[in-house]
This record gives structure tokens, sequence and C-alpha cells, in this order.
């Protein structure tokens, strides 16, 4: 994660312990900012609002005990972090750690700090006054925070987004990311920050690991396990073994560890036509129907050669063509079908409108079933 650290603190009395965790933030890469108490909350909060990946550490006087430590963590998190952080601070009186709602809205929190930040991840601590000059707790909570921010996977939503769409590109479930995130409906808002179950950092992981025995690959739109694992030489048992993938869902972006029988191949699959020669890309207004009925196939078919499970498309996305097929995408006539227009036959096939009334001698759009039409000429 590259997070924005904000370290904030109310009191005075709070930039001894403040000012250590801000330095151990500082000392470990982090980009970090001290928001002192001689700062407005509002200024506090415009900075903070200001930065869409942030982390909110407030720190806070304990009036209630001397000697003991509260963890309050906002409404819609879990309460993961404020659990690690009070098992890590075993030795001190820790009273509890809880969610804290306002009075006059019992959907927000009671700090601003948290309930005016609606996108940000955060925890809360109040400390006793007497715990203020403690070397250790400074390095135990700096540690606790850390860990979770490396161990944790967070996803940033974008436009267009939705939890089954996140959840099927994690090989997670709607249920589990509700559950984790502390969700009660299926909405979500433009840079919400959800956490993404820790099963999917052992990709990283083995990437890792195996660097020297293996290839990488990076998926792109429209890629599917099966077309990779064609293209590479290897299966998509193996694909999904060597990367740890319980389905056989993808992200763009995701690297994929490629087996090292494929070391001599991968540029030359990767630069040969082996893909477009049978390969048809999705335009707008596409379906799997028209593309089926256009290169004589089957809905069933581009299913199964493509690996899809739905007939949804992306424009863009790669389909392959059944081999016996192909002479459908180099022929230089083609047969009008019901449905079809000029416009979708030319986009098809990558021409225009006016280049096929050219080359057929026509007079207007029309078209009859059975028609002919050159589509280039040899």
């Amino acid at each position: 994660m590259n997070e924005q650290i904000f370290i904030e603190y109310d009191n005075s009395k709070l930039s001894n312990i403040s000012d250590k965790i801000y330095n151990l933030f500082i000392q470990n890469n982090y980009q970090t900012e001290l928001l002192n108490n001689s700062l407005s909350l509002n200024t506090k909060l415009d900075l903070i609002s200001n930065n869409n990946n942030s982390f909110v550490l407030s720190n806070k006087i304990n009036n209630s005990n001397n000697n003991a430590i509260e963890i309050i963590y906002p409404l819609r998190s879990t309460d993961e972090l404020a659990r690690n952080i009070a098992n890590q601070l075993d030795k001190y009186n820790v009273t509890k750690y809880y969610q804290l709602r306002a009075v006059n809205n019992t959907i927000l929190d009671y700090y601003e700090i948290l309930r005016d930040i609606n996108n940000n991840l955060g925890i809360i601590i109040k400390y006793g006054s007497n715990l203020l000059n403690d070397e250790q707790i400074p390095n135990i909570i700096f540690q606790a925070i850390n860990n979770y921010l490396k161990e944790e996977n967070i996803y940033t939503v974008k436009s267009g987004d939705s939890l089954y769409a996140i959840a099927r590109n994690f090989n997670t479930s709607v249920d589990e990311l509700k559950r984790l995130n502390n969700l009660t409906s299926n909405n979500l808002s433009l840079g919400q920050k959800l956490i993404i179950p820790n099963i999917n950092n052992t990709n990283d992981n083995s990437n890792n690991n195996n660097n020297s025995s293996t290839n990488t690959y990076t998926v792109k739109s429209g890629d599917s396990l099966y077309a990779i694992a064609r293209n590479f030489n290897t299966s998509v048992d193996e694909l999904k073994r060597l990367n740890n993938l319980t389905s056989n869902n993808l992200s763009i972006g995701q690297k994929l560890m490629i087996p090292n029988t494929t070391n001599n191949s991968n540029e030359n699959s990767n630069n040969n036509n082996n893909i477009s020669s049978n390969t048809y890309t999705v335009k707008s207004g596409d379906s799997l129907y028209a593309i089926a009925r256009n290169f004589n196939t089957s809905v069933d078919e581009l299913k199964r050669l493509n690996n899809l499970t739905s007939n949804n498309l992306s424009i863009g996305q790669k389909l392959m063509i059944p081999n016996n097929n192909s002479s459908n995408i180099s022929t230089n006539t083609y047969t009008v079908k019901s449905g079809d227009s000029l416009y979708v036959i030319a986009r098809n096939f990558n021409t225009s409108v006016d280049e096929l009334k050219r080359l057929n001698n026509l007079t207007s759009n029309n078209l009859s079933i059975g028609q002919k039409l050159i589509i280039k000429k040899n």
C-alpha cells in the first residue's frame, strides 16, 4: 500500500507520543504528515479529505482513567486493526476497543475526524495521561499499524465498480467483502476503501519466491486462462496450480506465473500471429449471438473456447474464433444474413461502409438475405 499517513492529536500533552509515532512512520518510508494541536479541526479535515488514499491515526487523552488505553474504530470498518493493537498492548490496561456513535445521528461516528472523513482508514487511540511518556507504546502502535497496512490488501472503489465485480477480481465473495468491511448493503461510493481478504496475498508471495524458476505474464483486457495457457503451451490447471487460483477469473494487471517449459517460446508466442489470426476484438454494440452468427459458429462454442461463464462482453475484449471458421476472417466474400447491415459488416471486417459500397457497386445501404458481398479485392 502507498498510504498517506496522518498523525493527528488534540492536546499538547500528546505531542511526545505523536512525534515518536510520526518519526517511526517516516523512518519506514511512509509518506506521513503530523497534524499538531495548533491546527483547527476544519484545517485537519481539509488536509485529510484532499487525499484519497490516507490513513488517520488520531491520538486523544483518556480523561476517565490515567492508566488505561481505549481504542476506537470507525463504524464502517471492522475491528481487526483495533483488535490487533489491543493484543499488542497486552501488558497495558486496554479497557476496550469499540465503535462510538454520534448521539444525534447513530449512523455517524462520534468523533469528527472519523465522521467527516468518509473514505479513509483510521483509528483513534485514547491514552491515560500516566502512559504518555512510556517509550514502548509508540513502537507498539506503529508496529501494529504497519503490519496491518502491509498485510492487508486495500482496494479503492472506482467508477463502475460493484461488490460483485470486485469480489470476482480478487477471487472472493460478496458476502466475505461485506463481512470484512462491515457493510450492510451492496452500495459503494467512489474512493471508498475496501479490505480484500488476505488469501490473495499468496499470489504476490509466490511471484517473489519463484521469479528464478518461472516467467510472469501481466493480464490484459480480454485475456482468459484458456487463451494464456494456449499461448504459452501449458494448461489451465497448471496455471491455476502455479498461481494458487481457486477460479478462472482474472483481473487486468494481475501477474501470472508461467511454467518454465515455455521459457524459450514466450516472446515468439507474443509476437506471432497465433492470437490475431483467429481472434476478434469486441466493438460497441456487439453480442455473442451476433459474433457467432458472423463467423458461422455458436454462442456455446464461443463461450467454451473463451472460458466465458456469461454472455457479457466488454469493448476491446479479445475473443478466440474456432479454427474451423478461421477462413471466414480472411475470406474475400461474405453472405448477408438476417439482421445484417452494411455498418455491422464493415465494422466486423475492419472496413468502411463506403468501401463496401464501392467494391460491390451499391447505390444504397439496402441488403437482402443471401446476397454476396465482396469484402476485399484479391
